[in-house]
């Protein structure tokens, strides 16, 4: 009896294991080892947000609960992450000395190309 309960539950256990892995564009993710070079490049939206893309090349979308004033000047951007280094919407943006709290963190394509001006 013990054995077919086991069976049963590892049985029931195979379809959550068999799901993609990672979030599909638009919803909530959280990006591993933030902290520790986890993040290859990113590029500021304004002053609402900031595209990064992970070392594994997926892209996200960092939503700031308000604007983010030097966002868009800053050199260098700092990640306030979770324990054990993954970035998610508890995190924050640190751009020149401003912490700037994220709304959500969700799955997201490339940042849009800049339109070309004619000369």
């Amino acid at each position: 009896m013990k054995a077919l309960l086991i069976a049963t539950l590892m049985l029931a256990a195979v379809p959550a294991l068999a799901e993609d892995a990672h979030p599909r564009i638009g919803e909530e993710a959280s990006i591993p080892f933030a902290d520790r070079d986890g993040i290859q490049d990113y590029k500021a939206d304004a002053d609402r947000g900031l595209y990064i893309r992970s070392i594994t090349g997926e892209w996200y979308y960092a939503r700031t609960m308000g604007k983010c004033a030097r966002l868009q000047s800053a050199n260098a951007i700092g990640f306030a992450t979770a324990p054990g280094g993954k970035l998610d919407r508890t995190g924050a943006l640190v751009a020149q000395g401003w912490r700037c709290q994220l709304d959500s963190l969700t799955r997201s394509e490339a940042p849009p190309k800049k339109a070309k001006r004619d000369s």
